[in-house]
């Protein structure tokens, strides 16, 4: 997403905030595409990736209002989205147990939901490595040694050189600029 339209959602949310209803058709028109798609790779069905994008949307408008610019909205949505669909499939499962009391059913579900949350948990390791590939190597160096190797900090700044409170500093802009590289 490019900033530019970053700053378009950005107003049409605080418009949105300020008690004009009318920008949210154009959130919709702008996302839906992108909710429909992430359902249908969860849901794989057209038909339940379209229903469950209308729920979303409806929850979107719901809680809005208390929406806070801590993340992108698009990172928002695909939260919603996942979450739904997830309580979809569960209560789709439930409602084929209770059907048919078929316990062979129930599993094909549940190996199809974790297929599902495997995939896209896949997609966000994908992403993220993706990410820290466009890192600087200082700021790579310190997101390997603090959040893959678990290094304390005292540690990290022996190993590279600095104090225990740059090392701090350092890990902290590097993960700003890895969710902001991460999120666009």
């Amino acid at each position: 997403m490019t900033k530019e339209n970053k700053e378009i959602t950005i107003d049409l949310i605080k418009k949105f905030q300020n008690g004009n209803k009318e920008p949210f058709n154009k959130i919709i028109l702008f996302y839906q595409n992108y909710v429909c798609k992430v359902a249908l790779k969860i849901l794989r069905s057209k038909e339940d990736a379209e229903d469950l994008t209308q729920e979303v949307f409806i929850k979107l408008y719901n809680n809005l209002q208390n929406f806070k610019f801590k993340s992108d909205l698009k990172t928002y949505l695909y939260r919603i989205t996942v979450n739904t669909a997830y309580n979809y499939c569960k209560k789709e499962k439930r409602r084929k147990i209770k059907a048919d009391g078929l316990s062979e059913e129930a599993s094909m579900i549940n190996k199809m939901i974790n297929i599902d949350e495997k995939l896209i948990e896949e997609e966000i390791i994908d992403d993220l490595q993706r990410a820290i590939t466009k890192l600087s190597d200082k700021h790579k160096t310190i997101i390997n040694l603090k959040d893959f190797s678990s290094m304390p900090y005292k540690e990290i700044g022996k190993k590279l050189k600095i104090s225990e409170n740059a090392a701090k500093i350092r890990h902290h802009y590097a993960l700003k600029k890895l969710k902001k590289l991460f999120i666009s």
